[in-house]
């Protein structure tokens, strides 16, 4: 048997994006831009509806980027 093909993986990380700012969470040409390719990245793969961030982006990319919390990686500012 031969292993399954490594997953796709596409990971958007945008500053001061708010979350009804997407056409996909009901904002997008309601909040007056349009987001359709990322409309369309929703419907054909996975829809994040529970999440937390941080207040600043350090602290947050680190934690994607490590997997770790924050104050493991010593990036909180």
């Amino acid at each position: 048997m031969t292993a399954p093909a490594a997953p796709n993986i596409v990971l958007i990380v945008a500053d001061n994006l708010g979350w009804g700012e997407l056409g996909c969470y009901g904002g997008g040409a309601l909040r007056g831009a349009p987001t359709p390719r990322i409309d369309q990245l929703a419907r054909e793969g996975l829809l994040l509806q529970n999440f937390n961030v941080e207040s600043d982006c350090v602290p947050t990319r680190s934690a994607l980027m490590s997997g770790r919390h924050p104050i493991r990686t010593g990036c909180l500012q």
